[in-house]
């Protein structure tokens, strides 16, 4: 046992030690060592290169045959979003589920809730045919979603500064929402005195946006907002008649998941949850895709 406690206490010493060397190497005061030590090994794993810069850290790997060039902020939670997406594959049985599919082809898709951008790029590493509407309301977050689009797919993207909600009207956005960091960012009405404000973006309206009558792929997580954006429940039935494949995460904060659960029923999905997802698709849809 002695030996077990003294190899433990070794194992520990040596990753603290690891971690602050990592700071060191890549120019960095504050940020949150474990997020950003697995974000780089996932990097180095795939042969990947990593280049530290003043304020952001760029990694250069492959997903699937696509080189990406991704960056990360500094001392942010963009760490843990890059490594909860191509890490640990936050959406990987999302995409299996899609891909067995035989004969389906995927060309649209709108990530609502894009953050900076990492999940974006996974969608069209693993669609290459595929354009995508990212939609994000955070100032800092679409800045560097917008560096992150740009740099790794050009011509496939649409970038939308609003937020998706129940209407166009405007709306504010807080940073009270669980842990306060930049992946929390969360959207509501907006009260009178409010200075971060901008425009809301309803469902329906994503079939302008797209250029088309169909959504391939919706994948929603907006931090509890997804109880205003489905509030007209008619409607929300009408729109999801529309999209093939679904991916959301449902806040256990709003007490949503029963209400959105019958939504989907009567659009004729089916749906399971995986972590902290639900994943779905539309059974009439695919029907007729097979037929």
């Amino acid at each position: 046992m002695k030996n077990l406690i003294s190899i433990l206490g070794f194992w520990q010493t040596m990753k603290v030690s690891y971690f602050r060397f990592l700071r060191k190497q890549l120019h960095i005061q504050h940020t949150y060592p474990v997020e950003l030590y697995k974000a780089v090994h996932h990097v180095s794993v795939r042969k990947g290169k990593t280049i530290p810069g003043d304020k952001v850290i760029e990694f250069r790997f492959k997903q699937e045959s696509r080189d990406l060039s991704v960056l990360v902020r500094k001392g942010a939670s963009d760490a843990a979003v890059f490594y909860q997406v191509f890490g640990i594959g936050e959406y990987q049985n999302f995409v299996d589920l899609i891909k067995s599919f035989p004969g389906v082809t995927i060309r649209s898709i709108v990530d609502a809730g894009a953050n900076v951008g990492f999940t974006s790029l996974f969608f069209l590493a693993n669609f290459p045919e595929a354009s995508i509407v990212a939609i994000e309301p955070d100032d800092q977050n679409y800045e560097l979603l917008t560096d992150n689009l740009t740099r790794n797919a050009p011509n496939q993207h649409v970038l939308l500064k609003r937020a998706l909600w129940k209407n166009s009207d405007t709306v504010s956005i807080q940073n009270s929402f669980r842990d306060h960091r930049e992946w929390s960012r969360q959207v509501t009405d907006t009260p009178e005195t409010s200075a971060n404000k901008l425009e809301g973006i309803p469902l329906r309206d994503l079939f302008h946006v797209t250029g088309t009558d169909q959504i391939d792929v919706l994948k929603i997580d907006i931090e509890g907002a997804e109880k205003e954006v489905f509030a007209n429940t008619q409607d929300s039935i009408e729109v999801l008649r529309n999209v093939k494949f679904l991916v959301i995460e449902l806040h256990d904060e709003v007490e949503f998941k029963h209400d959105f659960e019958n939504i989907l029923k009567q659009a004729n999905f089916r749906f399971t949850y995986v972590g902290e997802s639900l994943i779905g698709f539309n059974n009439t849809l695919l029907n007729e895709c097979a037929e």
